[in-house]
């Protein structure tokens, strides 16, 4: 058997009888199997960048074995086991040793996990990072002492959820969830682009991000997480860039380039259904870790994000009695959906349940308000489930409805639940009763299991009113060229009006971009043709190749397993820089081939001191940073001026190594601020682009100088 085939073999191998389906953080003696304890996240920052349909997460996660029982003479290993959302492109690890950094090698699996087993016996210093299914993935980081730490990081782009005016994605709550001792804070630091704007925790809006000073990194915003509110799932969410319905960026040459398009197709349909939806809250102190105030938060985010003013909503809650915020349909009008959860948070809500009461009195609500609504009930008992209890309610709740109104359930009890054994499998809470009155309603089932947040559950119910688009096709192109290689990385057999539709492709040619979008909604057939010109599309930089490589080597690995498909995913993988199911990061320690990454920067060390006005006076010195750098092909320099500088005496070029001037800039086009940036695209004084090698930017007036060194890397 060749060598290839039979290293293959032994991953499709290892990799089919690898299940993960949940974080798990432990330390061990890889000499003794039977010594191994949890482990601990000792200090954990997420760094957050915006790329289009994805975020890119930089995760730092310090480990230590405290609190094991392990003794300073033990020599252990750290093993990582976790979920990342599915689509999940992983691109870099790193590796401390010291206070210096590592960057991971890629290379097929078999050879990394045999030069990690090889080191582990010879006790050196690597990390391995491993994909071992479709969104499970291993860390392994040895050696570390039993009374010591060590750190690394994890770099992946993270697919966004869309909506009209939130774009969002989860936080790795899962892993930070795996440590036996509970952090006492998580830092979240974002670097925004200009589309890219208001971020936010959303289920924890009271923190606010604020506008950090350390002037050694690009503009960046700071929020803290405390211990107590790390105990919940979490997402991170900014503005949506979406105008008119449409977000498009590119990157590439003149002619030719990879695109990403956010299409909402509600946007485009004139006739719209409303949506007439009742919530019905019922909620049990002990039965979830999110607080009363954080679902009545989402649920205000929901209802301004995903209504408009033709739909209608009502809310219903427990208390002894069943209350109704209106007796008739509430127009989904800012003010009104404000003042109505202010009223309710004020009355009261019981920490008790109501649930039979509280579906009985929804059930009338909606057939006594012209029987055209449906009900999202919002709940976290599990006092129905029983199945002989379930039954019966089941019974009464079907001889209301004539006809049948769609009950759909979002269930957040993810804490002191009970399961019930019937039918030869367990159901977890409320499941059984649940799963059956979805059923018989045909309506959605959603629940906080996993990484899955309360505003994603609500937001994909409700996007779900607004209809289904049937025999549905877009097709792009431009207007002197074609697009090609297109992966639509959200779409599903089903398609609903109100969730925008996520692509990215490749294209030659120029612009304008050329969007056909056909389909049939409310049984009617509809055509539209948009026409988006160059001035309206953003530009992003080469994160957009790793994400359609990532894309395309994941289409990849659903296919067909053999030798010669799997050694082309390797390939890919390896040119790309991207994490496949066959390959792996390793993070060796310093040798003949590998040395420390002096280029590598550290986010986590950020200085944490932060404006606390925006308005504070900028400090009266020169001062110049580069972002990127090295970079490829774009950097961007930031600027801050002394007081008092006459700006049309300054001069700004940029040089080569031999002194000669490259490029010029004009001064006056910043005169309006001692702080600014500046944007270097690689070319020269002619459109020319420039060769790999170092470059200087150099600022000068007559009574100083100073200068700042780039690198570009082709």
């Amino acid at each position: 058997m060749k060598r290839s085939t039979f290293f293959i073999s032994l991953i499709l191998l290892c990799n089919s009888i690898f299940i993960s389906a949940y974080p798990s953080l432990r330390v061990l003696d890889p000499q003794s199997w039977w010594s191994n304890d949890q482990g601990t996240i000792e200090e954990a920052t997420l760094a957050i960048r915006p790329h289009g349909l994805y975020m890119e997460y930089g995760l730092y996660l310090t480990f230590s074995a405290r609190n094991t029982g392990f003794s300073s003479n033990d020599v252990l290993e750290v093993e990582l086991l976790f979920d990342l959302p599915e689509g999940t492109i992983v691109n870099d690890l790193w590796l401390w040793i010291g206070d210096d950094i590592m960057k991971a090698q890629i290379m097929d699996q078999w050879t990394a996990s045999s030069i990690y087993e090889e080191i582990v016996n010879r006790r050196e210093d690597p990390a391995l990072l491993i994909k071992r299914g479709k969104q499970n993935y291993e860390l392994r980081v040895y050696p570390m002492d039993g009374d010591g730490q060590r750190k690394v990081k994890i770099n992946y782009l993270v697919p966004n959820q869309w909506g009209s005016n939130l774009v969002s994605t989860n936080l790795p709550m899962d892993i930070i969830h795996s440590s036996k001792n509970g952090l006492k804070k998580m830092n979240v630091i974002y670097f925004p682009e200009d589309e890219w704007i208001n971020p936010t925790i959303n289920e924890l809006p009271e923190i606010k991000f604020q506008k950090g000073n350390d002037q050694t990194k690009p503009e960046h915003y700071i929020a803290e997480i405390s211990e107590s509110e790390l105990s919940n799932s979490l997402s991170f969410g900014v503005k949506s860039p979406i105008e008119n319905g449409i977000y498009v960026n590119k990157y590439g040459s003149e002619n030719e380039g990879i695109y990403q398009l956010a299409y909402l197709p509600s946007e485009h349909i004139e006739e719209k259904s409303a949506k007439k939806l009742t919530f019905l809250i019922d909620y049990e102190a002990n039965k979830s870790n999110i607080s009363l105030q954080t679902l009545f938060l989402n649920l205000k985010s929901l209802l301004k994000d995903q209504f408009t003013n033709i739909d209608s909503f009502n809310i219903l809650y427990s208390k002894l009695d069943v209350i109704q915020a209106s007796d008739t349909w509430l127009p989904a009008d800012s003010s009104v959906i404000e003042n109505t959860l202010l009223s309710i948070l004020a009355d009261s809500i019981s920490f008790y349940s109501n649930l039979p009461s509280l579906l009985k009195n929804g059930i009338e609500f909606i057939q006594n308000n012209g029987n055209d609504g449906s009900i999202l009930l919002i709940a976290n008992t599990d006092k129905v489930g029983d199945f002989e209890l379930a039954n019966q309610l089941l019974d009464d709740l079907q001889s209301l409805m004539n006809p049948i109104i769609p009950i759909h359930i979002s269930d957040f009890n993810n804490i002191n639940y009970q399961y019930n054994w019937f039918g030869g499998r367990n159901y977890k809470g409320n499941e059984y009763f649940y799963l059956n009155l979805s059923r018989i309603t045909h309506s959605n089932y959603k629940t906080l299991d996993g990484s899955n947040t309360i505003g994603n559950m609500l937001t994909s119910i409700v996007q779900s009113l607004s209809g289904l688009i049937t025999s549905f096709d877009l097709h792009t192109s431009l207007e002197n060229g074609f697009c090609y290689g297109r992966f639509n990385t959200n779409l599903n057999e089903t398609i609903y009006l109100n969730q925008p539709i996520l692509q990215i492709g490749k294209y030659i040619g120029s612009f304008p971009m050329q969007i056909e979008v056909s389909g049939v909604y409310d049984s009617k057939v509809f055509t539209r043709t948009l026409s988006i010109d160059e001035d309206k599309i953003f530009n992003a930089d080469s994160v957009n190749n790793s994400i359609w490589s990532g894309n395309y080597i994941s289409s990849l690995e659903t296919g067909y397993e053999s030798n010669e498909e799997v050694n082309n995913i390797i390939n890919l993988s390896l040119e790309n820089r991207i994490l496949s199911l066959y390959t792996a990061f390793i993070a060796l320690e310093p040798n003949d081939s590998s040395e420390f990454c002096y280029d590598c920067n550290d986010d986590s060390e950020v200085l944490i001191s932060v404006d606390e006005n925006e308005d504070t006076e900028i400090a009266d010195s020169l001062f110049i940073q580069a972002y990127p750098n090295p970079f490829n092909p774009t950097t961007t320099l930031n600027v801050n001026l002394p007081k008092n500088i006459d700006q049309s005496e300054i001069n700004m070029s940029i040089y080569n190594i031999l002194g000669e001037e490259v490029i010029k800039f004009d001064p006056m086009q910043y005169a309006t601020s001692r702080r600014f940036t500046l944007t270097w695209n690689g070319k020269n004084n002619y459109g020319e682009s420039v060769s790999t090698g170092i470059y200087f930017f150099v600022l000068s007036t007559k009574e100083m100088r100073q200068s700042i060194k780039l690198m570009m890397m082709k």
